[in-house]
């Protein structure tokens, strides 16, 4: 990924953000980026930010928005029918939502 908003939101998931107990801001923020890149079809840059925003949620107990953030994974990997790999996220993305 590149761009200063990346840039920013990188520094943000290190252990100053997450005294100040932002990391959900971060997650989210990171989500909200995957979901901008992937309505561009820059989908390599999609995929980086949704596994950061998957890793921000796992880390800080978010099932909820790790789920979503491997829903739009699994989009990306339908889009370029990787079939295999959506299919493994998606059941991925279902079992931390029951």
């Amino acid at each position: 990924m590149g761009g200063r908003l990346d840039t920013q939101l990188r520094g943000t998931s290190g252990p100053t953000y997450s005294r100040i107990g932002n990391d959900l801001v971060a997650a989210n923020a990171f989500y909200r980026l995957g979901e901008s890149y992937r309505a561009q079809s820059k989908n390599q840059e999609a995929e980086k930010a949704f596994r950061e925003a998957h890793e921000i949620h796992s880390r800080i107990g978010s099932d909820l928005g790790a789920a979503n953030a491997l829903l739009g994974l699994g989009q990306i990997y339908r889009a370029q029918s990787k079939n295999q790999e959506a299919e493994k996220v998606l059941r991925e993305a279902h079992s931390h939502r029951q």
